[in-house]
């Protein structure tokens, strides 16, 4: 009895399983798109830095930044968490941003990926121009 059990236990973990890793294939590029197009590389700004309310049971403030970016003489600007506390105002950091949307960008992290990869291992974001 308790071999059939725990043959059922096995099979019932293996069907998750696949299930599991078929959504999360047919998945993977709606949450990691294809980045070639951020060939571009432009200098990013801090333009502001600012401690916010830590989000539900956190005790550590959030640490928000406001960036701009220059693109054929128009300037985009977005905001994010900052990754770690050294991205204090005025700090320059390097995105790849897509020449022909230019709103469309990723910073770069890490000395990884250069621009036109197919993952900069960050996300695509969407920034406001502001001029």
């Amino acid at each position: 009895m308790a071999r059939g059990v725990a043959k059922g236990c096995l099979s019932v973990f293996v069907i998750v399983g696949v299930f599991f890793g078929v959504v999360g294939y047919l998945l993977w590029p709606t949450f990691h798109p294809d980045q070639k197009a951020l060939t571009k590389s432009v200098e990013l700004t801090v333009v502001d830095h600012w401690y916010g309310t830590g989000a539900g049971l956190r005790t550590v403030p959030d640490d928000h930044i406001k960036y701009h970016y220059t693109v054929a003489g128009h300037t985009y600007e977005d905001q994010t968490l900052a990754v770690d506390g050294s991205w204090y105002q005025g700090k320059r950091l390097v995105a790849c941003v897509d020449p022909a949307h230019p709103e469309k960008y990723a910073i770069l992290l890490n000395k990884g990926p250069a621009c036109g990869a197919k993952d900069l291992n960050n996300s695509t974001a969407t920034a406001k121009r502001i001029d």
